[in-house]
């Protein structure tokens, strides 16, 4: 018996060095682990489209929820989505109901979710309930397999939601209260961003398209199967209708499609959809597209590097460089948090460094180049979306557009603190208290963010 615990104890002890070497450290080797072909032309970024495609920012929460519920309802033939996860809640509940609804009209469904935690984790038999319909199919990506530990790694972080081919969602908004319903008893609001899409001929909406499909057809999109729950679903279609009664989100949808506006040019960009490392093709993209401008701003919810990303990101000298980020007072992301501390420094003394100081969690993803170019989606500036992940975004050339996130990115602005190089914070805004959980365990934890910092 003793000798069958002890074969078991270090037959587990060397399954967990496999997963750990093979799925974590194998990461921080230098270079992609399969190349890619996968290029953007910059300069056709930054022509003129004859195109027609219409746009408009997705700022408040509760207004790009509806949007959503609006164009479900109104979907005719196609319905495409992707989200890291789908937590369970009433914005979830709500939108299965309208998916579900859809679905009976005839109207074809297609959903994929990360793996780790867009399935697994949040009442997967509700997933299963939706998939029992025939004109639906939900798929979960890149599970974990026992013997391939580097899918631990490998995961969709897109934010997509398609109809009809001709309209279009992309940005940083899980499906989550908190990205659509306000504060939660244990979690703050998050504020994020997206873009709302039309066009009937739109490439970069036609170029989402033929991104989904892809991954949907991929062997690492499994199906989950299915359940057959009958009151589970009259529920979900209640709470729709429910919805839809109390809220009105087509009077939403019709104010915004009056207020969207002609832009110059749309152009999708995402990463390969490779396993392991990925070739860092959007952040060679972006830094590509950003050396034509002397004016940069960059958003996102907590910087993260390597030296393969400061090889590949422009040099900041000559230029103006601004930059938005959480607090580290409140940031609800510790690992990502403590990964941007070992950054502050250098950060603040080559750009002008803004944290957030509001109990409102940033999640949002944008940048801006010179005063035409205007970048939004789900990559984080970090190496898990720069390597690992499945990121996405769209790259607005218009001048009017860069105008109107200018006037909604302001308030963000005048509720944060610049970061001098000495650590000192400077401006109006009133400064969050750092609890003193935080102040004990950001350090520590500063000290493995660093070695392992491949893994932001």
């Amino acid at each position: 018996m003793r000798r069958i615990f002890k074969g078991t104890m270090i037959g587990m002890i060397l399954y967990g060095l496999y997963v750990f070497v093979f799925g974590v450290l194998v990461f921080a080797l230098p270079g992609p682990f399969t190349e890619s072909e996968l290029t953007f032309d910059t300069e056709r970024m930054r022509t003129v489209s004859e195109e027609g495609v219409q746009a408009v920012l997705l700022g408040d929460n509760s207004e790009a929820f509806m949007i959503r519920i609006a164009l479900i309802a109104n979907a005719e033939h196609s319905i495409r989505m992707s989200s890291l996860y789908a937590h369970e809640g009433e914005s979830r509940d709500v939108l299965f109901g309208a998916l579900y609804e859809a679905a009976e009209r005839g109207v074809q469904v297609e959903l994929v979710f990360n793996s780790l935690r867009g399935y697994a984790n949040f009442s997967a038999r509700d997933f299963r309930v939706l998939n029992h319909h025939e004109n639906i199919t939900i798929r979960n990506f890149e599970p974990f397999h026992p013997f391939r530990p580097t899918t631990l790694q490998n995961g969709i972080h897109d934010k997509l939601l398609i109809v009809d081919e001709r309209e279009a969602i992309i940005g940083g908004r899980n499906i989550d209260d908190r990205y659509f319903m306000g504060d939660q008893i244990f979690w703050n609001e998050v504020y994020d961003w997206e873009v709302f899409l039309q066009g009937e001929n739109a490439s970069s909406i036609k170029d989402m398209v033929n991104y989904f499909d892809e991954m949907f057809a991929l062997d690492a999109s499994k199906d989950i199967g299915t359940s057959s729950d009958p009151d589970r679903i009259d529920t979900l279609k209640t709470l729709n209708e429910s919805f839809v009664e109390n809220h009105d989100p087509h009077s939403t949808f019709e104010t915004f499609s009056e207020n969207m506006i002609p832009v110059d040019n749309v152009t999708f960009v995402h990463s390969p959809l490779t396993h392991g490392k990925k070739s860092p093709v959007i952040l060679k993209t972006l830094s590509t597209l950003a050396e034509n401008y002397d004016e940069w701003f960059i958003q996102t919810p907590a910087f993260g590097f390597t030296r393969e990303m400061v090889d590949i990101i422009p040099k900041t000298e000559n230029r103006s460089v601004t930059l938005l980020t959480n607090t580290p007072a409140s940031s609800p992301n510790p690992w990502g948090t403590a990964g941007y501390l070992n950054y502050r420094g250098s950060l603040s003394e080559q750009a002008t460094l803004h944290e957030h100081q509001t109990d409102t969690d940033l999640h949002g993803k944008a940048m801006r180049f010179g005063e035409t170019i205007t970048v939004i989606g789900s990559y984080n500036v970090n190496p898990r979306s720069t390597f690992y992940n499945s990121e996405s975004l769209v790259v607005i050339y218009d001048p009017s557009f860069a105008a109107l996130f200018d006037d909604a990115l302001e308030p963000l602005l005048q509720d944060s603190l610049m970061v001098t190089p000495e650590g000192a914070l400077v401006g109006d805004a009133e400064p969050t208290d750092m609890p003193l959980h935080r102040r004990v365990f950001l350090p520590v934890l500063r000290l493995f963010a660093y070695p392992l910092r491949f893994m932001q």
